[in-house]
């Protein structure tokens, strides 16, 4: 358990550390820029995320279960140059669908300088090796090269973000600072652990392609279901719901740092041990969760008021929903990959996850069709299937000790 939360830590301050520097920085970029002009560039925020959801591309826990059984260096290379390739087309194709929705007008990120500026973080932030160390158990190599990053990104915004005409630098900076920790994060891997790219062979990285998918559903259901939301919100609204959808989502990401990493961690550690082991530090963690919600909802009624101006203060009623969304769905992150799939199985999982994905369409379908396209309205939708779904991983996990209250399945 010691190792495990080590290795917690150690995840939790790399993205922790992104998070919050971009928490430190928001009150200045939208005292600057306004809140109209701030949420055009808090549509090009989302893009970027939905950018770096998509190279992903579940590998961050499909990596956890391809090197506990392969231990080959030979197949660990050709896995890692399969999933860089893959980063690589998914990183183009997304350039090119942005690129068209600018031209076309569907996107509100239509100045040229902003446009041209988030190609950057998606080539950068895209290819961030985080996974690979994580499935390694080695994420501790990239906790300061991540601080120091972030330390330069602080400077870069305070000092060349100076009006709308300058609001690229946001995306620069961002940019600028994931080169440097995605290059030191494989120079670890080149140089410490002898991972090398070569050319794979082209069935091989289909096979890890597709068989990753249905972990990146599940993520995109479970995690990040919130930019994609944001992504629709960002094509049907103005630019004032944006900005305030804009900040419970960064809000919600930031919460996330830990409710994210802590799965990826305990199921790297525990994914050949029974489920008994796990129990403690899940109960631990749930509690844990609760206590930082709770703080969180007293203190963003403060923190809004403080360090933003009035037109601001739509969002704390959006930020309190939305860490209410957080809570529920921390759970269900640790109903999902830790618990239920051992109970079951991780393909009975990733079914059920589908079954939460088009509960999540239908919901975006009725909020679009019947809505005035309010941000409030929206985080409501979302609390609402948080709250479905977890009562359906109840559901499931009880019937199993129901059925069998003496498996070895469920110790």
């Amino acid at each position: 358990m010691t190792e495990t939360l080590k290795q917690i830590f150690h995840r939790m301050s790399i993205v922790f550390s992104n998070q919050l520097a971009i928490l430190i920085t928001i009150p200045y970029i939208t005292f600057t820029l306004g809140i109209e002009e701030y949420g055009i560039v808090a549509a090009g925020i989302i893009l970027v995320q939905i950018c770096w959801v998509l190279c992903d591309w579940g590998f961050g826990y499909h990596s956890i279960e391809f090197f506990s059984k392969n231990k080959s260096t030979k197949l660990r290379n050709q896995y890692f140059s399969s999933v860089f390739i893959i980063k690589i087309i998914i990183i183009c194709f997304f350039s090119l669908f942005v690129y068209l929705l600018a031209q076309s007008k569907l996107i509100l990120v239509t100045n040229q300088y902003l446009l041209l500026s988030l190609f950057l973080p998606f080539l950068t932030g895209g290819l961030n090796p985080l996974n690979f160390l994580q499935a390694i158990k080695k994420p501790k190599y990239l906790v300061k090269p991540t601080f120091f990053s972030r330390i330069l990104y602080l400077i870069l915004i305070f000092s060349l973000v100076k009006n709308f005409e300058s609001s690229y630098w946001v995306f620069v900076a961002q940019g600028i600072t994931m080169f440097f920790i995605s290059f030191y994060g494989y120079l670890v891997l080149f140089k410490m652990y002898n991972f090398k790219l070569v050319l794979p062979n082209v069935f091989f990285l289909k096979k890890q392609f597709f068989e990753a998918t249905p972990f990146f559903l599940n993520g995109i259901i479970t995690i990040n279901f919130s930019s994609f939301w944001g992504f629709g919100l960002s094509l049907l609204a103005g630019p004032f719901q944006i900005a305030i959808y804009s900040l419970a989502d960064l809000v919600l990401r930031s919460a996330n740092t830990l409710s994210t990493v802590v799965p990826h961690t305990i199921r790297a550690n525990y994914i050949d041990e029974p489920l008994q082991k796990i129990k403690r530090i899940i109960f631990s963690f749930t509690l844990f969760y609760l206590v930082l919600m709770i703080i969180g909802i007293l203190v963003i009624p403060i923190f809004i008021k403080i360090f933003f101006d009035s037109s601001f203060y739509a969002s704390i009623y959006v930020i309190q929903i939305m860490l209410i969304v957080w809570f529920i769905g921390s759970i269900n992150k640790l109903l999902g990959f830790p618990v239920f799939s051992k109970i079951y199985d991780s393909k009975r999982l990733n079914q059920l996850v589908y079954l939460f994905g088009m509960l999540h369409l239908s919901a975006f379908g009725i909020w679009a069709s019947f809505s005035s396209y309010q941000a409030d309205q929206l985080v409501l939708y979302l609390l609402f299937i948080s709250v479905l779904e977890c009562i359906i991983f109840a559901l499931f996990i009880l019937m199993k000790y129901l059925k069998k209250p003496n498996s070895k399945a469920i110790k």
